[in-house]
């Protein structure tokens, strides 16, 4: 009772704050799930609470968005007075878009350019954080850069950490081309020139740490921040989506210029697929696949692809799970998935149900290289599913929703099997090594085998007006 008390006196406050205002869309959306399949946060049935506030006018978009649950994956700021109950800020920023440009600024949930659950940029889970984004679109050539802030004054001694995200391309008829760049960098949460400039990273690192009066940080090129490159095919018509995409992390060029010596590992993912819509609905499949190393830092400064360098906090007591940690592919390295999904409307209500089967091996998303101190030490070469147990996972989901006017009722579930979950692996110390200063443990296919579930159920209902809509 004291729970919902406080739920309560926080949806009052937030009705009485949206009734000033004028010209703004406030949606509400109570609800409840009962979950066992998030390893972050506790098995039952928990309240949620959603909170959103939009407007918009003359190309300007304001919104903000809190969310709240009492599933237990985070600690509530004031336990004392909210109990159980912790708060996330999914979205809340300013956006501007006028003809061909446009930016936005805030705290949002991180989304690849591709349209797929298997984007390797960003990760579909769609992962919020602070960050500004600048687009330009002419109907033929387009370029992004992004901003996003990881870690800066950590509570937990981490280091500074941000990335940035460019996209270059162009639109031919009803396809798009565009190559894509990503740097992660640390001793720092936001870079200036790497954000401004649109020369790729890759480039601007060389530049900026050569042996020059301009010279930046440390004498290797690489010590302080990393370089990651890929390239985007996909075509869109009415009926017709279907793209492919490609990361590269690290490529070992010795295989063609020195084939007989020992190969450091190929760090790639690659991810395809589409969905067709037909008289009978609409039909997708995709499929992805990233080697054993990607994604992972390569020295002791945490410059891994996640946003956070550590898979552990709160002096080892909470784990950081990698879905809730990869800023790209959801499932993370040495994974191959594949999900296929259908569509439909049925006497006016929308549904969408998919299958999915995954395959992961050994995941260390903090610390290089995993059990080993080098790639020397496992003979090199690149690797997929060959180093130790795996985890499978077989997932079914289900969603569906129905709304009049301003409510709306909605419902996903998910039911599937996994076997040999990934679980926590202490990692033996390194000390000496430079390259595993870290120690932090990693994931292996050491857990348990069980059915793993979930339901959702929303209740929305929008109120207030936006003008400009």
């Amino acid at each position: 009772m004291k729970t919902a008390r406080k739920y309560l006196a926080l949806l009052a406050t937030i009705i009485i704050t949206a009734a000033g205002l004028s010209a703004v869309e406030i949606t509400v959306t109570p609800g409840f799930q009962a979950k066992n399949d998030d390893p972050g946060a506790k098995s039952g049935v928990f309240p949620t609470m959603d909170f959103k506030l939009e407007h918009a006018e003359g190309g300007w978009d304001f919104f903000g968005e809190l969310y709240t649950s009492t599933d237990g994956k985070f600690s509530s700021p004031q336990p004392d007075y909210y109990h159980s109950i912790y708060f996330l800020m999914p979205e809340a920023g300013v956006g501007y878009k006028s003809g061909y440009v446009g930016f936005k600024a805030g705290r949002f949930a991180q989304t690849d350019i591709v349209d797929s659950p298997y984007s390797l940029f960003f990760s579909s889970n769609r992962n919020s954080a602070l960050s500004g984004d600048f687009t330009y679109d002419n109907g033929f050539f387009f370029y992004e850069t992004r901003w996003v802030q990881l870690n800066v004054n950590s509570h937990y001694n981490w280091p500074d950490r941000g990335m940035n995200f460019k996209n270059y391309g162009v639109h031919l008829g009803k396809f798009r081309i565009a190559y894509e760049d990503a740097s992660v960098y640390t001793g720092r949460s936001f870079d200036v020139e790497d954000f401004l400039s649109p020369i790729p990273s890759y480039f601007l690192q060389y530049i900026r740490s050569s042996a020059n009066p301009w010279k930046e940080g440390t004498s290797s090129v690489s010590a302080d921040q990393n370089a990651i490159v890929g390239f985007l095919c996909d075509y869109t018509d009415d009926s017709l989506y279907a793209y492919g995409q490609i990361l590269i992390d690290d490529f070992s060029a010795n295989a063609i210029l020195r084939p007989k010596a020992l190969l450091n590992p190929n760090k790639i993912a690659v991810s395809t697929g589409g969905r067709t819509k037909t008289e009978y609905g609409t039909f997708g499949l995709y499929g992805a696949l990233a080697t054993q190393y990607t994604f992972e830092p390569g020295t002791n400064v945490s410059y891994g692809y996640t946003y956070y360098p550590a898979t552990q906090y709160s002096g080892g007591d909470a784990t950081i799970w990698p879905t809730d940690s990869n800023i790209g592919f959801i499932h993370g390295e040495n994974c191959v998935a594949i999900k296929t999904d259908y569509s439909n409307v049925f006497e006016a209500i929308p549904y969408t149900l998919g299958l999915e089967l995954a395959f992961t091996g050994t995941q260390s998303p903090a610390n290089p290289w995993g059990k080993d101190s080098s790639w020397r030490d496992f003979g090199g070469g690149t690797h997929l599913l060959d180093n130790g147990a795996i985890q499978k996972t077989l997932a079914f989901t289900c969603a569906t929703s129905y709304g009049r006017d301003n409510w709306k009722l909605g419902v996903k579930a998910a039911i599937g099997y996994v076997w040999d979950s990934l679980a926590l692996v202490e990692v033996a110390s390194y000390a000496e090594d430079p390259y595993d200063a870290q120690n932090n443990a990693y994931f292996a296919a050491t857990g348990s085998s069980g059915i793993r579930g979930s339901l959702g159920v929303t209740f929305s209902y929008a109120f207030g007006s936006n003008e400009a809509r």
